[in-house]
């Protein structure tokens, strides 16, 4: 019996791309921690690599934050925040007109990954 030559085969002809567009190039990532902030700017180093920067927690450490994120031109913060050490920088950041949105750090592990 002879084998029938296959039919309906797909070709990828959609090329796939190397990186996500950029959405929202203003926007900076807050990790809120009890002695600590951890934060992600929109610009990037020399060699490639996202600006990261650890600041601390006192109002002047506060402050400094703010300031580094007005130069970037950053619009919106993404904030993880577990509990109310969150509550003075979410407020610092209205105040200056940057947008703050709360996110939940087990809801962002669980969903789609993006970034591959």
């Amino acid at each position: 019996m002879p084998i029938p030559e296959q039919t309906g085969t797909r070709k990828n002809e959609t090329p796939v791309p190397t990186s996500l567009p950029v959405i929202r190039p203003r926007v900076a990532g807050l990790d809120v921690g009890s002695a600590q902030h951890w934060v992600c700017g929109p610009a990037t180093r020399a060699d490639g690599k996202p600006s990261v920067r650890l600041f601390g927690t006192t109002t002047d450490q506060l402050t400094e934050l703010a300031d580094w994120l007005a130069p970037h031109g950053v619009e919106s913060v993404a904030m993880e925040s577990t509990s109310v050490y969150g509550i003075p920088i979410y407020e610092l950041l209205e105040a200056r007109g940057i947008e703050v949105l709360l996110v939940n750090a087990r809801q962002l592990h669980n969903g789609p990954l993006l970034w591959r």
